[in-house]
């Protein structure tokens, strides 16, 4: 008995710890752009990251290079590479005509192309960038080859200057201007823009969605999940499909979620760091969260206002399902957006970084057509005993505040491993002992009036 308990351990170990090697091949890129002087490069959480694209150069007819919009940061490249983090240069964005007329004129000209190539490799090598993100908002039928064209020359001429990477910003579904099994075999990576899926430009009387949802419902069209099956579905390796997640959200008029929109008046985008200073704590706005989307929504309490974002629940949920799913990783736009000048925190790039690069935090929660669990309940964790991390299984019958806490054998706690809003559901969290002395603890669920404890044994 006790020796095949020994091996249950260690087979359970060993999954554990190809899971983890599989956390640590995930891609975290972040846009950012010209929030060098709120958000240097001194406040950037490097360990959360894998890639930055450096937000925006702009391709001309002739293909020379506009840098107006770009503020080159040759500190944030250095503290950047100092951190194993590399760093490309973003061209395009969304914003005017001239931005796209510039692509699709220099990408259908022979000539230009040939000089927009050699531009963007001098620019590159002289500002020490690791390769290019193109963001083309966006290619129509009859680019879709010669902006092949244009990234296949590209491709020779960064690999024979040395140059790894070459990437893209893609629309939420593979729509004509992409030749996908071409993108697939050219890029290293796309990032599917999967948000924007309502904003501050809808019309009066189109129905209210949510901004970035997960999944899709007779309500919601659109969905991460439906534009990454799509792309697939497309030719693009999953191996090289990031999703998109927004830092930020769209305080929207209309009465409630999925109502029809009353004004355009007063709509506007918000960080999450505005949202929640600002509206999250405020007694004139409820929070609800969407289990079918898996998005949380606020509104007023006057019924006339929506505020459609991503919290750490809802982004926690995102990283679960890029693991699931097998994708590349995420894009994000953009990191500035989560950071607090005062408390120097940026709660979602940290939520990204624990469940995409980290292994000693792991989240499991239900597709949309799992059942609401019908009670409340803490698992015996496993393995135990354990060395040095194990899993704690425990489910929710209904969506309110958590706290998951470890003590020692005389009553002191010494960690707190979960305490945050949450949506009913299942969860699974790894805890990781490696700082602990052996011996045995107990760890106790709290949410709402429900409490529970158990005991577990690490051993060293």
């Amino acid at each position: 008995m006790k020796k095949f308990l020994t091996s249950s351990v260690l087979i359970l170990l060993m999954v554990q710890n190809l899971f983890s090697q599989n956390l640590n091949n995930k891609r975290v890129i972040g846009y950012y752009n010209w929030d060098n002087s709120s958000y240097p490069s001194t406040a950037i959480d490097f360990t959360s990251l894998t890639h930055i694209c450096h937000a925006f150069l702009w391709p001309l007819a002739d293909g020379s290079l506009d840098q107006s919009q770009l503020a080159l940061y040759p500190d944030m490249i250095t503290a950047a590479h100092n951190n194993g983090v590399k760093v490309l240069v973003s061209i395009g964005g969304y914003g005017t005509s001239a931005q796209n007329t510039g692509f699709k004129t220099m990408v259908n000209s022979a000539t230009a192309r040939a000089a927009f190539i050699t531009n963007l490799v001098n620019f590159i090598k002289a500002n020490n960038y690791d390769g290019a993100d193109f963001d083309w908002e966006y290619p129509a039928s009859g680019d879709k080859a010669n902006f092949v064209t244009l990234l296949t020359d590209l491709r020779a001429a960064f690999n024979a200057n040395n140059i790894p990477l070459m990437t893209a910003a893609v629309y939420n579904s593979p729509s004509a201007g992409y030749d996908v099994p071409k993108l697939n075999t050219l890029l290293d990576w796309i990032g599917i823009m999967t948000y924007d899926f309502t904003g501050n430009w809808e019309q009066a009387g189109t129905r209210l969605i949510n901004n970035s949802a997960l999944y899709s419902t007779s309500q919601q069209t659109y969905s991460i999940d439906k534009s990454v099956n799509a792309w697939i579905a497309g030719g693009m390796s999953k191996s090289k499909v990031c999703a998109g997640m927004p830092f930020y959200g769209y305080l929207m008029n209309a009465p409630d979620m999925y109502g029809s929109i009353t004004t355009t008046s007063g709509a506007k985008a918000l960080s999450y760091n505005t949202i929640v200073s600002s509206y999250l704590n405020n007694t004139g706005w409820q929070y609800t969260f969407d289990n079918n989307t898996k998005t949380p929504y606020l509104r007023n309490t006057a019924h006339t206002q929506v505020i459609s974002f991503d919290d750490t629940t809802s982004t926690r949920m995102k990283c679960d399902y890029i693991n699931s799913k097998g994708l590349a990783g995420t894009i994000i736009w953009k990191i500035a957006q989560s950071y607090n000048a005062t408390s120097k925190a940026n709660p979602l790039l940290k939520t990204v970084g624990d469940f995409l690069l980290r292994s000693n935090v792991v989240s499991v929660v239900p597709s949309p057509d799992n059942a609401v669990p019908g009670d409340y309940i803490l698992s015996q964790n496993y393995p135990n005993p354990f060395n040095p991390s194990t899993t704690i299984n425990f489910s929710l019958m209904k969506e309110g505040n958590v706290r998951l806490t470890v003590f020692d054998a005389l009553g002191k706690r010494v960690a707190v491993v979960v305490n945050e809003f949450k949506p009913a559901g299942n969860y699974s969290v790894r805890f990781d002992g490696t700082s602990l002395p052996g011996g045995m603890y107990i760890y106790r669920l709290e949410a709402g009036e429900f409490t529970s404890a158990k005991k577990f044994i690490l051993m060293k």
